[in-house]
Parts: C-alpha cells; sequence; structure tokens
C-alpha cells in the first residue's frame, strides 16, 4: 500500500503558478500563468491562451 502511494506521488504532475483570477460576470476566468494570459469558459471545459511571448502579462 505505501509502495503504490510513493509511486502515485512521484507521478503526479507540477503545476504552474497561477497568478491574479479575475472572474466575469458571465462565468468565464481569467489568470495570468507564468506571464501569459489564459481564459476559461464558463463550463470550465476549455483553456484559450490569450497572450504568448517573452513579455509578463499579469492581472487580467
Amino acid at each position: 500500500m505505501l509502495l503504490l502511494v510513493v509511486v502515485s506521488l512521484a507521478q503526479t504532475p507540477t503545476l504552474p503558478p497561477v497568478r491574479d483570477p479575475a472572474f466575469a460576470s458571465d462565468g468565464r476566468l481569467a489568470v495570468s500563468v507564468e506571464g501569459d494570459l489564459w481564459i476559461r469558459d464558463a463550463a470550465g471545459r476549455r483553456w484559450t491562451r490569450l497572450t504568448r511571448g517573452p513579455a509578463w502579462d499579469r492581472q487580467p
């Protein structure tokens, strides 16, 4: 049992830090992730990257 827990923890992916969450009145969520802005649709199924590149975008 302990081995299963250790293997399970070793395979857990590391998520990048999410910053500055902002909710829209229509249910969408915008966040900053590693300097790029992302938005999640109101249903919570799809993420769309809004910005990309060397500039550090934040506070959506």
